[in-house]
């Protein structure tokens, strides 16, 4: 596919379907990114007074990702604290999905496991973004 100049005129209220045009930057066609996959997870560490919800945060993050980005991402989120799962478990996630970008929830009493994962995920890809919050 070659890349398009599109104009629009006066009555078009800018409005255009860019969808089957690549991005343009000068006589350079330049290609869509890849998908990048990208992991959320609420790690699991065990508390003297354990709480269960939902990772909120997590989904809502996942939500917007997918609203602003579609198809350019593919999005998992990962409760390990459902399942009581310790953070070597996140180096099989790793393996399996390959993720370009790594978020975790880290809430004061699971910032050990997540210091934890987002080591792991540096040894299995040191260009991953990891990102705790």
């Amino acid at each position: 596919m070659t890349a398009k100049i599109i104009t629009t005129d006066s009555n078009s209220a800018g409005l255009l379907d860019i969808s089957q045009v690549e991005p343009y930057f000068g006589d350079e066609v330049v290609p869509l990114p890849s998908k990048k996959v990208v992991l959320l997870i609420k790690p699991y560490q065990k508390t003297e007074y354990m709480v269960h919800a939902p990772p909120l945060g997590l989904l809502y993050l996942a939500s917007g990702l997918r609203k602003k980005f579609g198809d350019m991402v593919d999005v998992h989120v990962i409760d390990m604290k459902l399942h009581y799962q310790a953070p070597d478990k996140a180096r099989e996630l790793f393996e399996r999905y390959q993720p370009d970008v790594v978020g975790l929830s880290a809430l004061n009493f699971e910032f050990e496991s997540s210091d934890l994962i987002s080591q792991y995920a540096k040894q299995h890809n040191p260009d991953c973004l990891t990102v705790l919050g």
